[in-house]
C-alpha cells in the first residue's frame, strides 16, 4: 500500500512539475534556473520543451549517479526523468501562443500560479524523503570534495543553469526573480502543511483503533 501511495504521489508531482514549467515558459516572463536551462536547450537545439527537459535530466542524472550515487533515490530519479513527458503533454493541451498574447497583469498572475504549482510539486517529493535530486547530489559532492558549503555549491549549480540557459535563449526576467525569492519559503510552507496533515492523519487512525478496542 505504501508503494502504491508513493507511485501516486510521484505521478501527481510530475504532472504538477510539467504544468508549472509549461505555464512559466508560455507567459515568457522568466522562470526558475532549471526551466530556463530547459528552455535554452529547446530553442538552441530546435527540440520540444519536453525534450529540452529530458536532455537536462539525462545529463544531470548521469553526472549525479557518477559522483554521488548513494545520495540519490529512485523517486527523485524518476521524477526528473519523467518531467519532460509531462511538459510535452501540457504543451499540447495549453495554447502557449495565447498565453504569450495575454496582458502583463494576467501573465504575472499566471507566474504566481506556476510558482505555487512548482513548489507544491517539490514539497511532495521532499515529504517522501526518497533521496536527493541530481542537482542537490552534485552540490553535495562539491561540498564533500572542497571547502565550499552545500548552500553555496547549490547556488553555483543554479547560476550555471541560469547563465547557460540564458546564453542558449532561455528567458530570464520577473518570473526568475520571483522564483529566487519565493521558492524556499513556499516549499517549506507546503512541507510543513503536509507534515501536519500526516501527523493529524496518524492521530485520527490511532483514535479510531482505540475506539474499536
Amino acid at each position: 500500500m505504501k508503494d502504491v501511495k508513493a507511485w501516486i504521489v510521484l505521478l501527481i508531482a510530475v504532472l504538477l512539475l510539467g504544468l508549472g514549467c509549461t505555464l512559466f515558459v508560455g507567459v515568457g516572463l522568466g522562470s526558475d534556473a532549471i526551466t530556463v536551462f530547459n528552455e535554452g536547450l529547446h530553442k538552441s537545439l530546435h527540440v520540444s520543451l519536453g525534450w529540452g527537459s529530458r536532455i537536462t535530466s539525462i545529463l544531470f542524472i548521469t553526472l549525479g549517479l557518477l559522483v554521488a550515487r548513494d545520495k540519490m533515490g529512485w523517486m527523485s530519479i524518476l521524477y526528473n526523468a519523467l518531467a519532460g513527458f509531462a511538459i510535452d503533454f501540457f504543451c499540447h493541451i495549453i495554447d502557449l501562443q495565447q498565453l504569450a498574447l495575454m496582458s502583463v497583469g494576467a501573465k504575472v498572475f499566471i507566474v504566481i500560479i506556476a510558482q505555487f504549482v512548482l513548489c507544491l510539486s517539490y514539497a511532495l517529493l521532499i515529504i517522501y524523503k526518497q533521496g536527493m535530486n541530481p542537482f542537490d547530489a552534485i552540490a553535495y559532492y562539491i561540498e564533500e570534495k572542497s571547502k565550499i558549503s552545500f548552500r553555496v555549491a547549490r547556488m553555483g549549480v543554479d547560476v550555471f543553469l541560469l547563465v547557460s540557459g540564458f546564453i542558449m535563449g532561455g528567458v530570464v526576467g520577473l518570473g526568475t526573480i520571483f522564483c529566487i525569492f519565493t521558492t524556499g519559503p513556499l516549499v517549506s510552507m507546503f512541507v510543513q502543511v503536509f507534515e501536519r496533515l500526516q501527523t493529524n492523519g496518524k492521530i485520527s487512525i490511532r483514535k479510531f483503533a482505540l475506539k474499536r478496542d
